[in-house]
């Protein structure tokens, strides 16, 4: 079992090095508006298109609903992955604290250190006062 932990725990850290650094651009709208303009002259210009696929197109990047879902992507990434972001987690692991064996003679490299972002729930508990809350947190 611990060889599997173990192994686990190794892929875990691969990944995170691998893809933890990864972070979404905030500029999903500017970029919607972009296409709506490319989108706009290829149904004027003198290319043969498909002009009801262009049309529909349109429609929907024009719709006020998928403006707002990219006004929203764009604040959570400038939030969560901006640089001003505030960090409510500590650094992450050393590797050797993962199960690794140690941290010397690996090809670890202290440079890697990936942003973690911790996704924290807020709960709200509502109570009659003559009951108990009947809860353990």
């Amino acid at each position: 079992n611990d060889r599997k932990l173990r192994a686990l725990l190794n892929i875990y850290d691969r990944i995170q090095d691998e893809f933890g650094k990864i972070s979404p651009s905030g500029e999903a709208l500017e970029k919607c508006r972009d296409l709506f303009e490319t989108v706009s002259d290829l149904g004027c210009g003198e290319i043969k298109t498909n002009q009801a696929v262009l049309n529909e197109l349109q429609l929907l990047l024009n719709k006020p609903h998928f403006k707002c879902f990219l006004q929203a992507h764009d604040v959570v990434s400038h939030e969560v992955f901006g640089e001003k972001a505030i960090r409510v987690t500590p650094p992450p692991l050393i590797s050797y604290l993962n199960g690794a064996d140690s941290g010397v003679g690996d090809n670890s490299n202290d440079d890697n250190d990936s942003d973690h972002v911790a996704r924290v729930r807020l709960v709200q508990f509502q109570k009659n006062t003559d009951e108990p809350m009947g809860i353990t947190l």
